[in-house]
């Protein structure tokens, strides 16, 4: 299993690709993701195909399922 962590979040798969100077996370297969940023609501997807930019905060994730501060969500791209 391989790990990116930048900050408070968390990206866990059989595969994860990374770029620390641009920012860049990529998950290719099923991944977990954890997220506990101080102030901000826990939140905690399992998701496919997996693309995160650290620095701008934005990024995309299919069938996502999981849960978001006391709420349950799911999705489909």
């Amino acid at each position: 299993m391989d790990i990116v962590q930048l900050e408070a979040r968390r990206f866990q798969g059989d595969y994860v690709a990374g770029n620390t100077v641009r920012g860049d996370v990529s998950v290719p297969d099923r991944a977990h993701v954890p997220q506990l940023t101080e102030g901000t609501s826990r939140v905690t997807l399992d998701g496919y195909h997996i693309n995160y930019n650290y620095q701008k905060h934005t990024g995309t994730m299919e069938r996502a399922d999981g849960k978001v501060g006391a709420y349950y969500m799911t999705g489909k791209r």
